[in-house]
Parts: structure tokens; sequence; C-alpha cells
């Protein structure tokens, strides 16, 4: 799936797939969406398709929910309905992603918890 940008097409959904056919030298039918054009609803469709895969990170699922929360304006509310997370685990995200980079990135899907004291 693909969105207009800029002078072409950004693939947004399916970039594996593509980059895979891309490699064998094939061919790949897209759908293009007019209606995902801002980077808000990019970021979410990208999001929702991709946050159950392992080799995402919370660090970089922390990461897409800091640019929707503070380029895009989107509060924790918000973020969480969109991609169908509670608003706490959004919370946690956001708290991890002020962490600095170095322990940011030894969490893990497998280690990520988080307590409210």
């Amino acid at each position: 799936m693909a969105t207009p940008f800029e002078d072409g097409f950004a693939v947004i959904l399916g970039n594996q797939r593509t980059a895979a056919a891309i490699e064998v030298k094939r061919t790949v039918d897209v759908i293009v969406r007019y209606d995902l054009g801002t980077d808000a609803l990019r970021i979410v469709a990208q999001l929702v398709e991709n946050i159950h895969r392992k080799d995402m990170t919370e660090s970089q699922i922390a990461a897409a929910y800091a640019q929707l929360a503070m380029d895009l304006g989107m509060s924790e509310g918000e973020i969480a309905k969109k991609v169908g997370k509670k608003r706490e685990s959004v919370r946690a995200s956001l708290a991890l992603h002020q962490m600095p980079q170095t322990p940011r990135t030894r969490w893990t899907r497998d280690s990520w918890t988080w307590k409210r004291h």
C-alpha cells in the first residue's frame, strides 16, 4: 500500500514484501491510498500494521508515539484509540522515549515492563 509523497509515492504498508520483490526484480501491485496523506494518518497506519511484529522494538514504538504526540500534537488518549492500545501503555512508551538513548536501546519486547508506584 502506498500514499502520494513529494513527487512520487511512499510505501506505507508492506515495506518488507515490496523490498523483497524489488530485490528479485519482480513487479509489485500497489494500492494507492489517498486518504492517508497526512503524517499522522500514515504513522498510525504503519503502527497498526507493524506493532505486533517481534522485530519492532519498544524503542521504535516509543519513537513513533513520540512523533505523533510531539510533532503532530496528538494526545495519549488519541494515540491509544488510533492504534488500539491502552492509554497507560502509550504513556509508558512516551516515558521510555524520554530516557537517554543507551538505556532505551536495551529494552526489548520481552523485557519491557512498566509499573507505577
